[in-house]
């Protein structure tokens, strides 16, 4: 796979090269600078399979700025406060987040009133940019407690919602912060607030 892909890269520098030269030699026998004929046939080609290497980088690093990192709904001081009784969270999930917190994989967790919920989405249709979110649920009540938000370039979802890597590598960026340890050390004292022991 990658000795095909750097066969199909040198092709491309090949073809890159020649038709700008071309160009360039062209409208030197017109009596026209190069530049003017070989600056335009060079963005071109550029632009034929370099098109989303700006937009993409710029929509990740936009959504790290604005949209990353931890948020807390409720500390650990307050889910230890919070009564049986309280029926009213102040951030509840979707329907279908909650039917996901009953059946998907949190149940394994080996605490099973804070559970860890995995969300993956497509930021942009038109660039190859994904967003992926590690919730902590109450299960008595399904109330978020903390969401920690992370975004990938360079991916796409597939079918089965599994991400994958495009094949434009230099597409690729690391998560502005895909450290999951700060929430799961969140997870731990929620744990300990309600009364257990400790969690994964």
């Amino acid at each position: 796979m990658a000795l095909a892909f750097f066969g199909l890269l040198g092709l491309y520098l090949v073809l890159v090269a020649t038709l700008t030269t071309l160009a360039w030699r062209a409208a030197k026998r017109r009596g026209v600078a190069g530049w003017k004929w070989g600056l335009p046939t060079l963005i071109v080609l550029y632009l034929l399979v370099f098109w989303d290497h700006v937009p993409t980088l710029l929509l990740h690093e936009y959504e790290c700025r604005t949209r990353g990192g931890i948020e807390i709904f409720m500390s650990p001081e307050d889910l230890a406060n919070k009564s049986a009784s309280f029926t009213t969270p102040g951030w509840r999930i979707s329907s279908k987040e909650a039917s996901e917190l009953r059946d998907g994989p949190a149940v394994d967790q080996r605490e099973a009133r804070i559970a860890s919920v995995k969300h993956v989405w497509t930021v942009s249709n038109l660039v190859p940019v994904i967003g992926i979110s590690v919730s902590l649920l109450d299960r008595s009540d399904e109330a978020m407690l903390a969401r920690f938000t992370y975004f990938l370039a360079g991916h796409r979802i597939t079918q089965d919602q599994l991400t994958q890597a495009t094949w434009k590598l230099w597409l690729h960026r690391g998560s502005c912060d895909s450290d999951l340890a700060p929430i799961m050390r969140l997870r731990r004292e929620y744990i300990v607030a309600i009364g257990g022991k400790h969690g994964n």
